[in-house]
């Protein structure tokens, strides 16, 4: 799943582009292309052609969508 948030000592963000963010997830490239076009992802940075995702705030967002159970709504507000 997603590495964890131990940057060293840097405190730095970390990044990934949607390719690597599928590989970590295990979703497709797809999954998250339609996420960002109906913009109900995590939130991304443009950066010329490049799409990156900083996984702390990926973590935020997937957190939000735990559910304990499938009669639960699917979104959290």
């Amino acid at each position: 799943m997603l590495p964890s948030d131990n940057n060293g000592d840097t405190g730095a963000p970390q990044y990934v582009r949607t390719g690597r963010l599928a590989e970590l997830t295990g979703l497709s490239r797809s999954y998250w292309n339609k996420r960002r076009v109906y913009g109900d992802g995590p939130p991304f940075i443009r950066l010329g052609g490049a799409v990156l995702y900083e996984l702390r705030a990926v973590r935020a967002w997937l957190a939000k969508r735990q559910r304990a159970s499938t009669s639960e709504p699917d979104h959290a507000a």
